[in-house]
């Protein structure tokens, strides 16, 4: 009513919920009166051409990222005691990891679930640990899933601090997000940062424009378990190309440099300014 110009910061895609038909009209029309979307991700893109949202509207799919290089300072200084905090932890020579909330849409218990069962399936299954690092409403029942499994290669880690957190990167290998819906998952970001092949939930925003499967990791169905045992099975026989799916996975990450996603919301600001 004012003539001021909105710029709308857009993080939903299509798998985010339930869809009912006419919230999804009032949801066009909301969306059709902004100047401009700024949006989370591919995933987050696509979801607005689905609404028929003009093409002219979606300005930019960076809108949000990581500190980068704070990180991988950090992870760095960490690698250096890496060896001998594995040692003090007792974990075996390679480590998978899950750092975030204990939720059920996180879908933690499944991963252990499923690697517990890789594990046993694998050849190389002495030489694998799972570290789950955090809190949250389902640490009680993943405790208790540990002891039914009897599976002393599931490792709990208390949560920490932001700065703290790449120091658990660094006394693993691959890192697992395994949620059944994430509009993003930094948790890809940050492990790309650090180097680390990944395998991510297909609901994910990251999964999209983060993981190549076969080059830099592996992606899944988070409501298929046997499709998540194959992927963990398949990243621990090929422990000789994590350098290389590293390096393919700190190229793509480098594309979501803070400074990136900084110069695309200004050229997205300005470029509403002018119409």
């Amino acid at each position: 009513l004012k003539n001021i110009k909105i710029v709308l910061d857009f993080e939903s895609t299509e798998t985010s919920r339930k869809r009912v038909w006419w919230k999804e009209s009032l949801k066009k029309c909301f969306l059709n009166n902004c100047d401009g979307i700024v949006c989370l991700g591919t995933k987050a893109a696509e979801y607005l051409r689905r609404l028929n949202i003009p093409e002219n509207k979606i300005l930019s799919t960076k809108n949000v990222g990581i500190d980068n290089d704070a990180l991988f300072q950090l992870h760095q200084a960490a690698l250096e005691e890496r060896e001998s905090n594995k040692k003090k932890f007792g974990l075996p020579t390679y480590n998978f990891i899950y750092a975030g909330r204990f939720v059920g849409r996180k879908n933690s218990l499944m991963l252990m679930k499923m690697f517990d069962s890789a594990q046993k399936k694998s050849s190389n299954k002495d030489r694998w640990g799972l570290i789950l690092s955090g809190s949250g409403d389902e640490y009680q029942a993943m405790k208790e899933l540990k002891q039914y499994l009897s599976n002393d290669s599931i490792n709990f880690f208390e949560p920490c601090e932001w700065y703290e957190v790449p120091g658990r990167y660094a006394l693993a290998d691959v890192a697992v997000l395994p949620s059944t819906f994430e509009p993003f998952g930094f948790v890809t970001n940050e492990a790309l940062v650090y180097g680390m092949p990944v395998i991510v939930s297909e609901r994910c925003g990251s999964a999209a424009d983060l993981v190549i499967n076969g080059q830099n990791g592996f992606t899944f169905d988070p409501f298929n378990a046997a499709d998540l045992e194959d992927k963990l099975i398949k990243i621990m026989g090929i422990s000789e190309r994590f350098k290389e799916f590293g390096e393919v996975g700190q190229r793509l990450i480098a594309e979501w440099h803070p400074d990136i996603i900084v110069n695309e919301l200004m050229k997205a600001f300005k470029m509403v300014q002018k119409r």
